[in-house]
């Protein structure tokens, strides 16, 4: 099974294995298939990525943060944006910043793309089982 993780003050931390326990504990029942894949992908859209070699949070508060600073830079393209990233601060200007928002637009728009893949597969009995899934998603989310 692969790992849950949480969100501690914005960051995507791995449960430990009695929250693992607990939360299992407190389903009905089996995950259906569509429920996982949609856990699965809101984790991967919401695990970051790297932009320029720099980590980016794409955690949901993080996309509407970067949304923001996009249409501040699109209004005024002299605007600089004090960014925090995953690994500190900088100063972007309106290509940088435009940059960052695109590829965390991309990120989250391919995630939910291969999440519709992984439904309309599973919906067709062509994916039968989590391992199917999230090698789907591997396939899917590659670069």
């Amino acid at each position: 099974m692969p790992e849950l993780y949480k969100m501690v003050n914005g960051q995507r931390i791995a449960m430990t294995p009695d929250e693992v326990a607990a939360f299992e504990a407190s389903q009905p029942g089996p995950e259906p298939l569509d429920a996982y894949a949609a856990r699965r992908r809101w984790e991967i859209e919401t695990g970051g990525i790297v932009v320029g070699g720099a980590a980016v949070r794409t955690d949901r508060e993080s996309q509407a943060l970067i949304n923001g600073a996009l249409s501040l830079v699109q209004t005024d393209p002299t605007a600089t944006i004090e960014f925090k990233g995953a690994e500190g601060w900088s100063t972007l200007d309106a290509a940088q910043m435009t940059a960052i928002a695109l590829a965390v637009g991309r990120h989250v728009q391919k995630a939910f793309s291969a999440e519709r893949t992984i439904s309309e597969a599973i919906a067709a009995q062509e994916i039968t089982t989590i391992e199917e899934v999230d090698a789907a998603f591997a396939a899917l989310m590659a670069p």
